[in-house]
């Protein structure tokens, strides 16, 4: 990984870390007024920890992988990622590209904020 993903990645973390600190101690601090947190801050504390969670998630994930395949390293490595991040931008697009997948009797499904939804 370059300095240049590894800083960004860095500044994703570092803001939804910085973000998530600063709501602790809002809620807690008598300089700050023990701010009662909206439903709006547990929102975004909620975004904040999927987000460093899934990072970390990942990262025991490729961890656990490369122990139990070592050679995953010397081929194929690039490959997977390029095929799943192709399924992810497919599947973000599906509404533009048609979504043929997505239909029934000829409509798109619904999507609510669980998942897909025929109905």
């Amino acid at each position: 990984v370059g300095t240049e993903i590894g800083g960004t990645l860095a500044f994703v973390l570092t803001g939804h870390l910085t973000k998530l600190t600063n709501m602790v101690f809002d809620r807690f601090s008598r300089t700050a007024g023990r701010k009662k947190l909206t439903q709006k801050d547990l929102d975004g504390a909620k975004q904040s920890a999927i987000i460093i969670g899934g990072f970390f998630s990942g990262a025991v994930f490729a961890w656990g992988l490369i122990k139990q395949f070592p050679g995953f390293l010397k081929f194929g490595t690039f490959s997977t990622m390029g095929a799943l991040f192709g399924l992810l931008l497919i599947w973000q697009d599906r509404k533009a590209l048609g979504a043929w997948w997505d239909k029934e009797d000829g409509e798109l499904c619904s999507i609510d904020s669980l998942e897909t939804t025929c109905e």
